[in-house]
């Protein structure tokens, strides 16, 4: 939280809210430009931004256009000078938001003002190790007044450490949370309009002297998946991640990755979603380093200090993106059992070595039926995340 206040100490326009700003007394020499410019606000589900430097238009939601006005002798290039908002677009918030415009910048189509809605708050989640920590755990949720936060699933892993719990301080000092416990926001003692709680991962030296268990031991597993996916092991029990199950350390588990239906975010054996073809198996092992993927057999070996499948990576799945050659303006895509309402510029988590039943739609009327195989993961990179790296595109000839 205090990273975050001071980062935006520097941002060029610091004003509470849509209405009300704070003007400048620029010097008798100093010349004010006024300037239009456009107004933009960051869309839920990304971060709050910790700094003033420019980020992708994509991120923001215009929100209107409006006024700044420039004291011409501290303006540089880069942005920076004495820049102060005359008018904001009024924008529809709930009783007690306002925006804090933080950033002013040029672009090539003309000034902008980035804003966020306030008060929010952000969980930041950090490994908390010192450079033997991979992975990554992430919740971009914006959350405001009286919603409740899920803390998220730890997806870190640390050798020859297991994970105990989260902190608000990185010695463990601090405010202690665990997995999936539920949090009001109500509840958080910062109240003030950009609100970032970091949390760090807590870990426990695990004793590699300590006997090792025999196999038949019973332990947990942690399930981790993709967004709109499930896992169904062998005997019908289904995860849609964030669960725990009961498992023998040692012993084998088989299972297959699955789409949700979309309208209800759940996968059945009862027509909702589609059940992936490929098998896959799981092992906690007694060692507690021990980890490998095998992709011919589709092993995971997982330590017993960390026994957590995580499934968002590409090796169990493949997220899809579904295409007009002519374009895609008012064309829709439906996938049975999975997207029942044909959506426009759809993009799906797929599983991998099924043929799915793909639906073409022009204005909501059906132009076409085609069966696409998801055989691989091997669609072009456009995210920098490890956890997903690739995505296919499919195109209908219409």
């Amino acid at each position: 939280m205090k990273r975050i206040k001071k980062l935006l100490s520097f941002a060029l326009v610091l004003c509470m809210t849509a209405s009300v700003f704070a003007m400048p007394v620029f010097a008798k020499d100093e010349k004010a430009t006024e300037k239009q410019a456009s107004f933009y606000i960051l869309k839920a589900g990304l971060a709050v931004p910790v700094g003033t430097a420019s980020e992708p238009t994509a991120n923001y939601d215009f929100a209107g256009k409006g006024t700044i006005k420039i004291a011409n002798p501290m303006y540089k290039e880069d942005g920076f000078g004495s820049d102060v908002i005359l008018n904001a677009p009024k924008l529809n918030l709930k009783e007690g938001q306002s925006v804090l415009w933080y950033v002013v910048k040029t672009e090539q189509d003309g000034w902008h003002v980035d804003g966020v809605i306030t008060p929010c708050w952000t969980f930041v989640y950090d490994g908390n190790g010192a450079g033997d920590v991979s992975g990554a755990t992430t919740d971009g949720t914006h959350y405001y007044k009286n919603e409740t936060a899920t803390i998220a699933v730890n997806s870190f892993a640390r050798p020859g450490y297991q994970f105990v719990g989260w902190n608000t301080a990185v010695d463990g000092s601090g405010v202690s949370y665990s997995e999936n416990q539920q949090v009001n926001i109500n509840d958080l003692a910062d109240n003030s309009r950009l609100n970032v709680v970091t949390l760090y991962a807590q870990w426990k030296k695990i004793d590699a002297t300590t006997e090792k268990p025999a196999a038949g031991k019973t332990g947990t597993l942690g399930i981790v998946t993709p967004k709109r996916m499930s896992v169904r092991f062998e005997d019908g029990t289904v995860c849609h991640g964030g669960e725990s199950i009961d498992i023998e350390v040692g012993k084998t588990y088989r299972f297959q990755m699955c789409s949700n239906n979309w309208d209800n975010d759940i996968y059945d054996d009862n027509g909702n979603g589609i059940c992936g073809t490929v098998v896959y198996s799981v092992r906690v092992s007694e060692s507690y380093s021990e980890r490998s993927y095998d992709p011919a057999t589709h092993t995971f070996v997982l330590p017993k200090g960390d026994p957590v499948l995580r499934t968002d990576v590409n090796k169990c799945f493949m997220a899809y993106r579904y295409h007009f050659v002519k374009g895609d303006y008012n064309k829709q895509t439906g996938i049975k059992n999975v997207v029942n309402t044909p959506l426009e510029s759809l993009s799906v988590n797929l599983p991998l070595g099924s043929t799915i039943e793909s639906d073409a739609y022009k204005a909501m009327k059906w132009v076409a039926t085609e069966d696409v195989f998801i055989e691989n993961n091997s669609g072009t990179g456009i995210y920098e995340n490890v956890y997903l790296t690739s995505v296919n595109d499919y195109y209908w000839e219409y």
